[in-house]
């Protein structure tokens, strides 16, 4: 490119634009970019200018793909493929005719809401497409075939028909080589893994096995991918890591890759894959009983489908969860990225969508309870127009401040533990009205007071008499009919301060508060108890290591990293484990095979134990004794591979002395035989000479 700047070898610019920006920019450059596709319409205008028509076809193509896979309104991309294809169909090249044919029916399954069971991308029937597949397959045009396997993995992926979407993928994955570095091969590796799990649970036990060892073989590259271009490929990897985390029953690592693969996709503006991230999540919180949070992702998901333009996408989840969609009103156009989607209050009043998205994120995309406060408190008191709020907590049945905060000042005084009856020790004033606390704590019932000195039952108490009080919002936070903690907030600026849109709004973000909070509390006991777990192993004098049900390692003590010589590696799969940490039949030379070691036969539900395992560390060699056995989940997977072992050098020391000194023993009677008969030793009732003891008589 910068030598065509230089010399201005117009005659070269298109093919050079199709080459860089279809099989080299993607890798390294974020794909929705603005720039590329400028680049790509001038290179479009300037090959026609110069006749190259085979290249501005390529180009066309190209410019379709990076809208497409950077997440631009189907509508415009569906209109930018029939304005392409009369170009294409103008300048007759046959092989760009069909190649954008099928894109463009891509995204025509996607937008039409009256779904076509074939999701055809050739022709108007069943066996038209066949014919035109027959012709691809006789030609071997193998792009040709590439696209449309791809196409119909996409789409069928989509709309949720995961038979169809294995039977593809396999299909595709025969021809993705011959289109190397193309726009679509990245994009197959995650359709493919996205749809080899979704077939899993069909799967033998067999096949099972077979469609992780797949998953983990996309996984290695998108990883590589992602090291060169987060931007493109981390969010992807994150949402295929959380589907496997899924099928494995693995549900914190679920929970935290979904919200990373949902933050990573909105960072970057990958609304189809956010909403796909959503609609996964979704799923994985409502199988788990949690239907707060489910049905706050579906919307989400809904929510992103609809700007994206899949309307065949919003149709699907409209008929699947109807009951979750009761009362959204969808007043967005297919041209337009508007975001004007709401849902009703209890009065009528119109809740902005996004508004609720965007702080539900906040909440549920924080994992650490400290973190999380923090941003509870400043969305909630924002939100809700509250002047300061508190956030109350239970520990061991006594109820505490743990978070508090102002509108004006963006500290928060996080994590202080101070009970709900304390006073200013300055004022000698209670902290907060402790009757309405009171009261929500036993009835769980929200309390609105539009003026608190002027109105209903807590009139007297002294908080409310010692500050005058006008405003006030106490709300429950309740997670599967538990109380999880209470939001106390206040305005003493006005009163009727907290409208019933805004209380709505306090309510529906509540649900996913109390769930990030359990959640966060939870995480920190799990966390605290692996730390606590950890300081055991550590002080165990054996070494401990342990795989993930992936095959990948987990965990090491601190024996086991000084005996191995490494510290765990996660990315290294079950195949490589040998080669990684150099691990060697006792006194061969031979490298052990991988999956004859101890620790990955206990992930085939195997316990063993062997003597026979050196680890090479530069020049020391250390034999070790390993015994290794599974863990499995409540439903009887396998889900870790638990192995310990020993530095058996002095064992294997005394037993070389031993034998050292049995030889030496042989040696030395076969020596004292020439001098002493062997019917002398009989008549003595001995077998050696170094049996015989002074004093032994002849019977």
């Amino acid at each position: 490119i910068t030598l065509l700047e230089k010399y201005n070898i117009t005659k070269l610019e298109t093919s050079v634009m199709h080459f860089f920006y279809g099989c080299i920019w993607h890798w390294k450059e974020l794909i929705n970019g603005k720039v590329a596709q400028e680049k790509l319409l001038n290179a479009i205008q300037q090959g026609i200018n110069i006749g190259n028509n085979e290249y501005v076809c390529y180009i066309c193509i190209n410019y379709g793909f990076v809208r497409f896979f950077g997440g631009v309104n189907l509508a415009q991309v569906e209109e930018d493929y029939r304005e392409y294809t009369k170009l294409i169909k103008k300048i007759s090249q046959e092989y760009s005719i069909n190649y954008i044919e099928i894109c463009k029916n891509i995204i025509v399954n996607l937008r039409n809401e009256v779904l076509d069971k074939y999701c055809l991308l050739l022709g108007t029937s069943q066996d038209e497409e066949d014919a035109y597949l027959e012709i691809y397959n006789n030609q071997n045009n193998q792009w040709l075939l590439f696209i449309y396997y791809f196409g119909k993995t996409l789409v069928s992926y989509f709309l949720k028909d995961y038979f169809m979407a294995f039977n593809n993928s396999q299909q595709a994955g025969k021809f993705v080589v011959a289109i190397g570095g193309y726009l679509p091969a990245p994009q197959h590796n995650f359709y493919s893994s996205l749809s080899l799990i979704a077939y899993y649970n069909d799967a033998n036990a067999k096949k099972q096995k077979e469609l992780l060892e797949q998953v983990e073989k996309n996984q290695e590259s998108m990883k590589i991918w992602s090291q060169s271009c987060l931007e493109n490929f981390q969010h992807k990897y994150n949402l295929v890591e959380a589907e496997k985390a899924r099928i494995l029953g693995q549900n914190w690592q679920a929970q935290e890759f979904y919200e990373k693969a949902i933050q990573g996709a909105k960072k970057y503006e990958f609304i189809h894959e956010e909403a796909l991230a959503y609609e996964r999540a979704a799923e994985f919180y409502l199988a788990l009983g949690r239907e707060e949070i489910g049905q706050l992702y579906l919307r989400n998901a809904h929510h992103c489908y609809n700007n994206w333009g899949a309307k065949a996408k919003v149709k699907q989840l409209e008929e699947e969860y109807p009951q979750y969609f009761i009362g959204v009103t969808n007043k967005s156009t297919s041209k337009s990225l508007n975001t004007t989607s709401s849902i009703s209050g209890n009065d009528g009043e119109i809740l902005d969508l996004t508004t609720v998205i965007k702080a539900s994120q906040a909440i549920s995309g924080e994992i650490k309870l400290k973190k999380l406060l923090n941003n509870l408190m400043k969305i909630t008191i924002e939100n809700a127009g509250a002047q300061k709020g508190f956030l109350i907590l239970n520990h061991e049945g006594n109820w505490f401040i743990e978070a508090q905060g102002k509108i004006n000042s963006d500290e928060v005084t996080i994590l202080q533990s101070i009970p709900i009856e304390s006073t200013d020790p300055k004022t000698s004033i209670p902290i907060l009205p402790t009757t309405i606390i009171n009261y929500v704590i036993r009835t769980q019932e929200n309390i609105v007071l539009n003026d608190a000195l002027q109105e209903g039952q807590f009139i007297d108490d002294p908080y409310i008499i010692a500050t005058q009080s006008k405003s006030i919002l106490c709300t429950p936070l309740i997670n599967q009919a538990k109380l999880s903690g209470i939001i106390y907030l206040e305005n003493n600026l006005t009163t009727e301060a907290f409208t019933s849109k805004r209380v709505e709004l306090l309510n529906i973000l509540s649900a996913q508060a109390a769930i990030s909070i359990d959640n966060s509390r939870l995480y920190a006991k799990v966390r605290e108890n692996e730390s606590r777990l950890a300081q055991f192993l550590d002080a165990m004098p054996v070494g401990v290591a342990i795989l993930d049900g992936s095959g990948h390692p987990y965990y090491f003590n601190q024996v086991a990293k000084e005996l191995l010589g490494k510290e765990v590696v996660s990315d290294v799969t079950s195949e490589q484990i040998a080669s990684t940490y150099q691990f060697y039949k006792i006194s061969t030379g031979q490298q052990y095979r991988s999956h004859e070691l101890p620790i990955t036969r206990a992930l085939q539900g195997e316990s063993s134990t062997t003597e026979d395992i050196e680890v090479r560390q530069n020049n020391k060699v250390v034999p070790l004794e390993s015994f290794s056995t599974p863990v499995y989940d409540e439903q009887g997977k396998i889900i870790y591979a638990i192995g310990s072992f020993i530095d058996i050098t002095e064992r294997k020391k005394a037993e070389a002395d031993r034998q050292r000194f049995t030889n030496e023993l042989f040696e030395l009677n076969k020596a004292y035989e020439r001098f002493v008969p062997n019917q002398f030793l009989q008549l003595l009732d001995k077998e050696s000479i170094v049996d015989v003891e002074l004093g032994d008589q002849v019977q």
